[in-house]
């Protein structure tokens, strides 16, 4: 059932992206429980909210709007069908002009083949920061920096377009055909399934590496 809604942030809003064949309990659920284990990190990204898919009968959107306010202080609800403020649709739908850095990085990461990573991601585009804890049962993608002090868990694999300094652990359920990228991977360690590498202190790498399991073992290498 986690799969059926995806939450994404564009820097202004968070997104709700439903499956339109899921009914509205499933979704509502699905949705209560992915913000519920995030909670504390979910708080930081703003009170704006969009909800994108699945079209909801009045009756059920003013739920919505009542349990996003008063179980997670979102006060700004809106949904894609309705009729939204043009300065605020426009943030919601239009995406900001990338870098041509970032740009590159998105390159080097399309690289990888895509059976690392399935459409149902968690995306945060931000910087995540010390004490913040990201849990996700499948793949977790960071368009920021993960700092020092900074958790990301994922049953899959895990994408950071930014430097690597916290703790990550992919494939945490025990998956072991997932791997770990960055842009920049200076953490002290990588846990990968039931394994760890411990990494050099004060590692300082200004490209991007790659770590999977290669006969039980983590190997870090160079993305080419």
């Amino acid at each position: 059932m986690s799969d059926i809604v995806n939450i994404k942030s564009n820097g202004k809003m968070l997104e709700f992206w439903l499956d339109e064949l899921s009914n509205y309990s499933e979704l509502r659920s699905s949705l209560i429980e992915k913000l519920s284990v995030n909670k504390d990190f979910y708080s930081t990204l703003g009170k704006k909210v969009m909800f994108y898919g699945k079209c909801f009968s009045e009756a059920q959107k003013k739920e919505l709007r009542n349990t996003l306010l008063m179980d997670f202080d979102m006060s700004d609800v809106y949904f894609v069908d309705d009729d939204i403020p043009p300065v605020l649709r426009n943030s919601a739908v239009h995406k900001e002009q990338e870098p041509e850095t970032k740009r590159q990085e998105r390159d080097d990461l399309s690289l990888i083949s895509s059976n690392y990573f399935d459409a149902k991601s968690i995306v945060v585009n931000q910087t995540v920061r010390n004490g913040m804890r990201i849990e996700c049962e499948g793949d977790v993608i960071i368009v920021g920096d993960v700092n020092a002090g900074a958790e990301i868990i994922a049953g899959g694999s895990v994408a950071i377009f930014g430097r690597l300094r916290g703790l990550v652990h992919a494939g945490a359920k025990g998956r072991t055909d997932v791997i770990v990228v960055a842009n920049s991977l200076q953490a002290n360690q990588i846990r990968i399934a039931g394994k760890i590498a411990v990494l050099p202190a004060k590692r300082q790498v200004d490209y991007t590496e790659t770590a999977r399991l290669v006969d039980d073992r983590i190997i870090i290498t160079a993305l080419n």
